[in-house]
């Protein structure tokens, strides 16, 4: 029942179908992700906010589970998040791809997530999408 559910949201990320969060997402699901272009959010209702401000920015955004471990009411993924900034969000769009690792941690109750805590390489996110600039070598030398 909890490989469904997460097996479901992860279609939902990747297709939009938002109608089915209720099937796979607890109405006081807590999610905290680092402070960039996707927020935390303490609700149901919050993360269908979330799900179409990203799928905004990048329509064609797709997580590919590279790993997946399943235990109790716990899960944990590794995967990799793809997409094309193509639409304004949190910030204009940049019309730049993306490619990143990250984790996700799930606590299921009653067959629903509850809770989801994701990790993911923020800075290089950020890099690559142009909102951040590393300094030049020649910078970071004379400063």
């Amino acid at each position: 029942m909890n490989k469904e559910a997460f097996e479901a949201y992860v279609e939902i990320w990747n297709g939009a179908d938002f109608d089915r969060l209720e099937s796979c997402i607890s109405e006081n699901l807590i999610r905290n992700v680092p402070e960039t272009v996707n927020q935390s959010t303490d609700s149901l209702s919050g993360l269908i906010e979330v799900m179409k401000s990203f799928r905004k920015a990048f329509p064609d955004g797709k997580v590919t589970l590279d790993e997946v471990h399943y235990m109790d009411n716990y899960s944990f993924a590794k995967y990799t998040y793809t997409g094309t900034n193509t639409g304004d969000g949190d910030f204009p769009a940049t019309g730049k791809s993306v490619s990143t690792s990250g984790s996700s941690f799930v606590r299921f109750e009653d067959g629903k997530i509850v809770q989801e805590d994701v990790y993911y390489d923020a800075l290089g996110f950020m890099i690559q999408l142009g909102i951040i600039e590393l300094p030049s070598e020649e910078s970071a030398a004379t400063a």
